[in-house]
């Protein structure tokens, strides 16, 4: 197994074990050529003008996965790689990462915009029944053991601050990204992605966790029940889109890890104003995500003044893919693409333009809306129903 000494001696802030370090084994992925790299001695000094252009892709060690730092006023994700242990140590953007021996790859709109602030972010969907419920004391049922934790933390270390005070607060619990995600409960973890494959409108990953994620830290002592790297190196999640909704599964769908929910700003502020002085304003919510059938797992406050409860027409969406579907601009095979529809997504029909015969299929090219609010053109005979 790879020994990683270069790691241990830059991370030195972090407590890792010898013996994990010599039998953790980096996950192979690959940095695409015209990608930034900054050596870790640059990005150490913050010296961002200073970076190298791949010439060409580029297969490379995962060894830490997304971080947020700020290049030149610009919120950006980062990754730590290796090309070899003499080279050392390399940063890129977590854009620029690909997994290695992937065919399938998550849609466009999946992929989070870190530099957009305002974005709508991926959270637990329990947060919902904690505004629900108008009360911080809801997180109990849900986040016992981290919440215990925080409280000892503060005993023990004779600090004045309450629990509350020491939680993490932007809330956003899942990110994507090509070649890694992060997930978790009361806080995050990162996985690299082996390999993805979307059936039936569901990706099914095998993943392993990134080398500073393991069960170490006791700040990530409460999370999702994965198995740890020595009990099982890489294994398997499934990911289901509904409507805002994202389940996640462990090995299949019986082992229910977690679920997500899209949600915009208005929840996530009124969600931290509750969880630091145990009373938000519902009035100032708007929206209130669904699933594509419209049922909500948490029906909304009473006093929330919703626009919408979701960020589609739900009836609307009454078509659906039957492959990876490009999206166009025009409608013809050269139309530049705006993103790639997953398999069992669905899609607004908002006109119907020229047939064609594509793959020995003749039907319309149609113009259509996706889920995630995009409009092009796409070909009709890989909709279902047949336009």
């Amino acid at each position: 197994m790879k020994k990683i000494s270069a790691i241990l001696l830059i991370f030195g802030f972090f407590v890792i074990s010898k013996s994990f370090a010599d039998d953790y084994e980096p996950a192979y992925i690959l940095a695409m050529e015209g990608s930034r790299t900054w050596s870790f001695r640059s990005h150490e000094n913050e010296s961002w003008d200073s970076f190298s252009i791949l010439k060409m892709d580029k297969k490379v060690q995962a060894l830490k996965g997304p971080e947020l730092n700020m290049i030149n006023g610009k919120l950006t994700s980062l990754c730590y790689i290796e090309w070899d242990e003499i080279d050392g140590v390399y940063v890129i953007e977590s854009r620029d990462l690909l997994p290695y021996d992937s065919v399938n790859l998550f849609p466009d709109y999946l992929i989070s915009d870190v530099s957009n602030t305002s974005r709508k972010k991926w959270t637990c969907s329990y947060y919902l029944d904690v505004l629900v419920k108008g009360g911080r004391d809801a997180l109990y049922t849900y986040e016992k053991d981290a919440i215990d934790f925080l409280e000892r933390n503060t005993e023990n270390s004779g600090l004045t601050k309450n629990w509350w005070e020491q939680y993490e607060r932007d809330y956003e619990r899942l990110i994507f990204f090509q070649a890694v995600i992060s997930l978790g409960s009361s806080s995050m973890k990162n996985y690299w992605i082996i390999n993805n494959e979307s059936r039936n409108g569901s990706y099914y990953l095998t993943v392993q966790v990134d080398y500073y994620s393991p069960e170490l830290s006791p700040f990530l002592a409460y999370n999702l029940p994965v198995p740890s790297y020595n009990e099982q190196p890489t294994f398997q999640l499934r990911l289901v889109p509904d409507g805002d909704y994202m389940d996640v599964y462990l090995d299949n769908e019986t082992k229910k890890l977690a679920t997500y929910v899209l949600v915009d700003q208005s929840i996530l502020t009124e969600l931290d104003t509750l969880i630091m002085t145990n009373s938000c304003n519902y009035g100032n919510i708007t929206t209130w995500p669904s699933r594509a059938n419209g049922v909500m797992d948490y029906p909304p406050p009473a006093k929330a003044k919703i626009s919408s409860t979701s960020s589609q027409d739900l009836s609307a969406y009454s078509f659906t893919t039957t492959s990876n579907l490009r999206l166009r601009a025009s409608a013809d095979t050269k139309g530049s693409v705006i993103t790639t529809i997953a398999k069992g997504d669905h899609v607004q029909l908002l006109e119907k333009g020229k047939s064609a015969t594509i793959d020995g299929i003749t039907a319309p090219w149609v113009q259509v809306k996706t889920q995630n609010g995009e409009t092009g053109w796409c070909f009709g005979g890989y909709l279902d129903p047949r336009p």
